[in-house]
């Protein structure tokens, strides 16, 4: 039985300029990017339309509301792209700086 990976990100302003480009590169094996934009600048912006595939602007205080904006976010999602008839759904929640070791794949 297959399964559906998703990743899932929340990014804020300034990611652009530091290695959201190189993170969410290495997505390529993913069947579907989530990103939570949060008070994203332009070029940070431009960077989650061009990989994402799913995308959601939450621009409520970062500090005061965090985990509501990940927790919002992770239930919109997972309606979105639960997909019982094709078997696991498997869900990686990272960060915009992690890479992983080049050998890891979709297997």
């Amino acid at each position: 039985m297959w399964k559906t990976v998703v990743a899932f990100l929340v990014v804020g302003p300034g990611e652009a300029e530091r290695m959201l480009e190189p993170v969410l590169q290495q997505l390529h094996w993913c069947d579907e990017i989530c990103i939570v934009m949060n008070n994203a600048d332009k070029a940070t912006q431009d960077l989650c339309y061009k990989y994402g595939t799913i995308l959601r602007h939450d621009d409520r205080e970062w500090g005061k509301e965090q985990w509501r904006i990940k927790q919002d976010a992770l239930a919109a999602f997972a309606k979105l792209v639960y997909a019982p008839h094709v078997g696991d759904t498997w869900v990686w929640c990272l960060d915009a700086d992690e890479i992983f070791d080049p050998r890891f794949d979709y297997e």
